[in-house]
């Protein structure tokens, strides 16, 4: 069990397996494509994946007990790989979440933020989340919406997208009404990605938002994306 391991050991042994099978070009190539936000150990997907296997058979997987330390201790390395492996892990401690788990995802969703780590945190982790504690979703979501920081108000409008039928629709149209005017890329995508989501389930309603509301160019495209497939 990962609780009689040493948590040093633990991340010692991660950090080494990752450091020694990078390929330089690909980590050249990956940290180009993130803008050069992040440095990276040059690890492709499917290769990181095998990876994580690897460590979490020879290692454990961190439990409830540690969990917490070790996802936090490897979202403050630079490598990028090491933040998709923080996720992971969290990923397979969903049973074991607590209430105060929100503020553990809102310090991660403001450090080492990029796309790629918010539309994971959010919709997936709060997705578990909310699910267990549902009296957290809403205070959550209004809090984020009114944020400084424009990545947790797109956490806050991707935060059902996985809710389908369960979505609180009428809490989701009041989120897009508090950033429709929003100039930031990220958040106008947001509000489309999550009308065309919310479409599958509520056409009829979101229909009529699209047509009742001056959504930007990009949203309204998003957001119908949806019935044009079906067609």
């Amino acid at each position: 069990m990962i609780n009689t391991i040493a948590i040093n050991d633990w991340l010692i042994h991660a950090k080494l397996v990752f450091k020694d099978s990078g390929l330089q070009a690909d980590a050249v190539a990956m940290s180009a494509y993130m803008k050069n936000k992040f440095a990276f150990y040059g690890l492709k997907k499917p290769l990181r994946a095998e990876l994580t296997k690897q460590i979490f058979v020879k290692k454990g997987i961190p439990g409830k007990d540690v969990f917490r330390e070790i996802v936090e201790t490897l979202w403050d390395e630079p490598y990028r790989e090491l933040h998709y492996l923080a996720l992971e892990i969290l990923f397979r401690n969903k049973k074991h979440f607590l209430p105060d788990d929100v503020y553990l995802f809102e310090e991660m969703m403001r450090s080492n933020s990029w796309w790629d780590s918010i539309d994971y945190i959010s919709p997936t982790l709060t997705f578990h989340l909310f699910k267990a504690y549902p009296e957290l979703k809403v205070p959550s979501l209004l809090k984020w919406n009114d944020d400084s920081n424009f990545w947790l108000r797109r956490a806050s409008i991707i935060a059902q997208l996985k809710e389908k039928k369960e979505t609180d629709t009428s809490l989701q149209f009041k989120l897009i009404d508090n950033l429709v005017n929003e100039k930031e890329f990220f958040i106008r995508k947001a509000i489309g990605w999550s009308l065309r989501e919310l479409a599958k389930s509520y056409p009829e309603e979101v229909l009529n938002y699209v047509n009742t509301n001056e959504l930007s160019t990009l949203s309204k495209k998003e957001a119908l994306k949806h019935f044009q497939d079906v067609k």
